[in-house]
């Protein structure tokens, strides 16, 4: 996988997208969430990338986060 990308840029676009949407994530489950399994957290990442391009998410994360 490595020797197919190698042409990534850390410190371009998509490192920062991935990173601002981590950083959302860790922002709504600061704190341990049991029903987070690992399986869901990448349709969970997915939906909060897509939410954040279209909406405020300032104004959902409690929502979010229940």
């Amino acid at each position: 996988m490595y020797r197919e990308h190698n042409e990534f840029d850390p410190k371009g676009n998509e490192s920062k997208a991935v990173l601002h949407n981590l950083s959302i994530l860790n922002g709504i489950f600061s704190e341990k969430t049991p029903e987070l399994e690992r399986y869901n957290v990448v349709s969970l990442y997915c939906i909060i990338a897509e939410l954040d391009r279209q909406y405020v998410l300032s104004e959902i994360k409690d929502k979010i986060s229940e």
